[in-house]
C-alpha cells in the first residue's frame, strides 16, 4: 500500500479498477449525483471510470489525480457503500477484516484532497507546456526531414537548429518552476529518488 495523498489515491484507483462490482457502484453513485443536482446539463453526463496511473507514462499520475478530483463528490458515499457491500458479502465468516482500502488510514481526508488539488493546479500548467514542447519538437523534426527537398537545405537546417536551441533554453528554465519539482516527484522513473540523489 502506498502512503501519502497521491499514494492513497493510487491505492483507491487500483482497488476500484480491479473489481467490476466497485466500478458499477462508482458509476451508479455518479448517475445518482447527476440526477440529484437538478441541473439539466448534468442529466446528459456519463459516469466516468477511475484512471489508473502507471510507471511508464509521463504525467499518468496527473491524469489519475484529475479524475480523482472529479470523483471527489461521490467518494465518501462510495466508501460507505463499499464497506456495507463487503460486510454483507462476508457475513457468517466471522471476524473478517476489512480490505486495506477500507481501513481508516487509507481514506482520502480533507487535507489529502487539498494536496491533490494543489498537485492538479501545478501539473495542469506543466501538462500544457509538455504538450506544447512535444508538438514543437515534432514540428521541427518534420521540418528537418522536408528541408532535403529544397535547393538550399543548409539555410533551413541552421534555422531549425536555432529553433531547437531556443526550445532547449526554455525547457531548461522549467527547473525554476514548482511544476518542475512536482513533475520530478510524479515522473515514473524518478519519483522521490530524484530529490534524494540531487539534494541527498
Amino acid at each position: 500500500m502506498r502512503k501519502g495523498p497521491v499514494g492513497k489515491a493510487h491505492n483507491f484507483v487500483v482497488w476500484v479498477h480491479r473489481a467490476d462490482l466497485l466500478t458499477q457502484l462508482l458509476h451508479q453513485l455518479q448517475r445518482d449525483s447527476f440526477a440529484a443536482s437538478g441541473e439539466p446539463e448534468n442529466g446528459k453526463q456519463r459516469p466516468v471510470d477511475v484512471v489508473l496511473d502507471n510507471d511508464t507514462r509521463w504525467l499518468s499520475q496527473y491524469y489519475m489525480i484529475k479524475r480523482m478530483l472529479r470523483l471527489q463528490p461521490v467518494y465518501e458515499e462510495f466508501i460507505a457503500k463499499a464497506k456495507r457491500l463487503f460486510r454483507d458479502a462476508r457475513k457468517g465468516e466471522g471476524g473478517q477484516n476489512l480490505p486495506p482500502c477500507l481501513e481508516e488510514s487509507s481514506f482520502i481526508n480533507e487535507s489529502d484532497w487539498a494536496v491533490l488539488g494543489t498537485f492538479d493546479e501545478i501539473l495542469s500548467d506543466f501538462h500544457v507546456v509538455v504538450q506544447a514542447f512535444e508538438f514543437l519538437l515534432g514540428r521541427l523534426e518534420d521540418a528537418k526531414s522536408r528541408t532535403e527537398r529544397h535547393p538550399e537545405p543548409e539555410q533551413f537546417c541552421v534555422n531549425i537548429n536555432l529553433g531547437w536551441k531556443k526550445l532547449d533554453k526554455y525547457y531548461n528554465t522549467l527547473r525554476d518552476s514548482p511544476a518542475y519539482y512536482a513533475a520530478a516527484a510524479l515522473h515514473p522513473s524518478l519519483r522521490w529518488d530524484y530529490f534524494d540523489e540531487v539534494w541527498g
